[in-house]
This record gives structure tokens, C-alpha cells and sequence, in this order.
């Protein structure tokens, strides 16, 4: 019994002993986890209420953004960021290591929110992207629950404005903005397959430009490669806006199926009385039509004197996607995205203009607005209750409001 006593005192004497030695490191240690815990404790976004995708914001009269929302993390930064600033500087500045200084400048940027550059936004909207690291805008093309098709068509769109926001509206280079995010380079072109389903994949080794094989039928001249002093990895890094800003004039866009191309005589011949005098391109998804079908074309255009090229989307669209998804009505859409004109009159096979084509550029909307559309024959006077439905979870979120200011 002695003897026990005297092993638990010589226990307890040297965890007193451990105790004063390390006094120190441990106090310092339960200190650092009180303010790691501090700084960070709960949710990783925000403990402000959760709102449901449906809910509405009936004082701004739209939606709220789905916890995937590239504007729901950067709101949700920026509040964090507000609402304990001296804090995580003070743990930045005790942790002098590791990624201290781009987390330092995003800091900064997210209390500068409104006048920080549109390349350091642009970087944190990018990592928003990856709040879903699966994220894919070809969700879109999977028919599922009502609520999860609300919301995935929320995502793409917003998706699609970001872009236009960063890539489009001004010439920043997106290789460098996802550096600047913490991504590897390569992602960008990982990132344009995800956001834009329907073109090929391609990444920094990829030695082809994306560009389409444009045949004038009339002079048999073949264009495949862009006029542009860019790099192959650096255009087709930001094909989109590229391909945009290098659209020049006025013209006509056609979509054809074989079995349709007869059709073009009757068009092309109105359009001759008319004294049409704007070149016209037809918009093929991908080697549809046959070298017969172009000399018919062909034929067609020198019988009524028409400037018309086929433009072949084979060496920019995935086939996979093509065969799938780009089919009757589809085409039309790629007809309007990826003809080479500034200005377009897109045209149905089938349509007969009453007025020479230059008059459609001179009517309002179309002068104030530059887009003028006219109602489908087929449409019929009620639409499926779905449609309007949908049409909200297309309009800018609450968050994108607050983060972008869009109109």
C-alpha cells in the first residue's frame, strides 16, 4: 500500500514538473485553437438565413440564389469578410506563411467589392464556379425533377452572364485571371467545355485553331483559320468572345436540311427581285450536307446571282453533342451564333420576305434595341404552363443584383 502511494506522489509530482516545463506551449496552443475556432467556427459560408431556390424576393422581384451560386459565395464572402475583418487579419498576420498573400489581396478585394478591378473580381467569381466541384452546364440537358431543372437553368444563365461580365463585355485575359483564382492555366479550357457544351474540348497543346471550314459555293474559296495575331492556345482559350469580336457587316444566316435544299431556289430568287445584295451563309452542324448538295446550292446561287458559303461547324462542335442535341429547330440557334456577321437577318428556309432584306435592319426595335424577333407560326396562342414558370429562374438572382449591380 506504501509503495503505491509513493508511485502515484512520483506520478503527480512529474505531470506538475511536464506541466510547469511546457506551460508556455500550452497556453499558447489553446489560445491559437480559441481563435481558429473564432475565426472560423460555423457555417463556411454564412450563418445568415438559408433561402430556398423558390422563395422569392418579393421587394427586389426575383429569386434567391442556390447555394451553388457563383454570386451567393462571393455575397456570402463579402459579409463574412464585414463581419469579423480585424480577426482574420490578426490570424494572417500571426501565420506569416503558406498562401498569406493572395488570401491577403482577396481580403482587400472583397472590402473594396465596388471599386476593385474587374480582374480581381473576376478571379473570385471564378472560384465560385467550384463550389460544385462537378459543376456542369450540360445538366441542363437532363429532364428532372421540376425544382432541380429551376435550378440548373438558374445556374447556367448566371453562369453564362458571369462570362459575358468578365470575358465578353471587356478583354481581360482569362489564362492569367485563373492563375490569379488558384487554378492551374488549363482549367480555362476545361472551364469553356463545361460552360459551352456544344464545342470540342481542346487545351494548351491542342495545335488546330477552333475555327469552322467556310466554302464560298461561288469562288470556291476555303476558309479555315481566323486572320488574328493570337496564339492557338490563347484564342482557343477564349474562343467565344474572339470569335464575336471578330464578326464584321451585314448578312444572312440560313439553316438547311438536305431534304429542305430545294426550297433555297424559291428564297434565293426572291431575294434576287428584291436586289439583294448581302452575302448569305449556310450554317451546316457538321458535314449534314454532301458535295451533290453543294453543287445544287451552288447552282442555285449563280442562277440568281446570291453570294452564298456553306459554314461548317464540324471542326468547332462536339459530334457527340451534335448528333444528340442539334436537331430540327436546334440548328437555327447555331445558325445565329456562329455565321461571321456583325449584323444578321436569320432566315427560315421556308420564309418569304415581303421587303428587300435591308429594310429589317432599319426598323425599330432593331435600331434601338439591335434584336428584333418575330412571333413563330407554330406557336400556338397558350403556351405550356412550365414556360412562364421557368422564366423567372432566368432574370439575375438577388445576389447577382448586390454583387454585379446588373440591371
Amino acid at each position: 500500500m506504501e509503495k503505491l502511494y509513493m508511485k502515484k506522489s512520483l506520478l503527480v509530482y512529474r505531470t506538475k514538473k511536464v506541466l510547469r516545463q511546457h506551460c508556455v506551449t500550452i497556453s499558447l496552443c489553446v489560445s491559437l485553437l480559441f481563435i481558429i475556432f473564432t475565426v472560423f467556427g460555423g457555417s463556411s459560408v454564412d450563418d445568415r438565413q438559408g433561402y430556398d431556390l423558390l422563395n422569392l424576393s418579393l421587394e427586389q422581384g426575383s429569386t434567391f440564389a442556390s447555394k451553388y451560386s457563383v454570386f451567393k459565395y462571393v455575397s456570402s464572402r463579402i459579409y463574412e469578410n464585414e463581419k469579423k475583418p480585424g480577426r482574420l487579419m490578426f490570424l494572417k498576420k500571426l501565420f506569416p506563411f503558406g498562401n498569406n498573400g493572395r488570401d491577403l489581396h482577396e481580403r482587400s478585394v472583397l472590402s473594396n467589392w465596388d471599386k476593385a478591378s474587374k480582374a480581381d473580381q473576376c478571379a473570385l467569381l471564378l472560384q465560385g464556379f467550384y463550389l460544385d466541384p462537378k459543376w456542369d452546364n450540360a445538366d441542363i440537358l437532363t429532364e428532372r425533377e421540376e425544382k432541380e431543372d429551376y435550378r440548373n437553368m438558374q445556374l447556367a444563365i448566371e453562369r453564362m452572364r458571369t462570362y459575358k461580365y468578365c470575358f465578353m463585355d471587356e478583354d481581360i485575359d482569362i489564362l492569367d485571371t485563373f492563375k490569379a483564382a488558384g487554378f492551374s492555366p488549363n482549367e480555362a479550357y476545361v472551364f469553356q467545355k463545361k460552360l459551352f457544351m456544344f464545342l470540342k474540348q481542346t487545351d494548351g497543346s491542342t495545335t488546330e485553331y477552333l475555327y469552322p471550314r467556310i466554302e464560298n459555293l461561288r469562288t470556291g474559296v476555303i476558309t479555315e483559320e481566323p486572320t488574328t495575331d493570337l496564339s492557338v492556345s490563347e484564342y482557343n482559350a477564349k474562343f467565344i468572345p474572339t470569335w464575336r469580336n471578330m464578326a464584321k457587316g451585314k448578312g444572312i444566316a440560313v439553316s438547311v436540311s438536305p431534304k429542305e435544299i430545294r426550297m433555297l431556289h424559291s428564297l434565293f430568287a426572291v431575294l434576287n427581285q428584291q436586289g439583294n445584295k448581302l452575302p448569305i451563309q449556310i450554317i451546316d452542324k457538321g458535314e449534314t450536307l454532301t458535295l451533290a448538295d453543294k453543287e445544287l446550292i451552288k447552282s442555285y446561287a449563280v442562277k440568281t446571282n446570291q453570294d452564298v458559303s456553306v459554314v461548317d461547324l464540324s471542326p468547332i462542335i462536339d459530334a457527340e453533342y451534335a448528333d444528340e442535341n442539334i436537331i430540327g429547330m436546334h440548328n437555327k440557334w447555331f445558325a445565329a451564333m456562329f455565321n461571321t456577321f456583325e449584323e444578321v437577318l436569320l432566315l427560315d428556309v421556308d420564309v418569304i420576305p415581303f421587303v428587300g432584306t435591308e429594310k429589317f435592319f432599319q426598323l425599330e426595335p432593331y435600331t434601338s434595341r439591335h434584336i428584333l424577333f418575330w412571333r413563330n407560326r407554330d406557336i400556338k396562342k397558350k403556351n405550356p404552363k412550365y414556360c412562364p414558370e421557368a422564366a423567372i429562374f432566368l432574370e439575375p438572382t438577388t445576389e447577382e443584383h448586390q454583387v454585379l449591380k446588373t440591371d
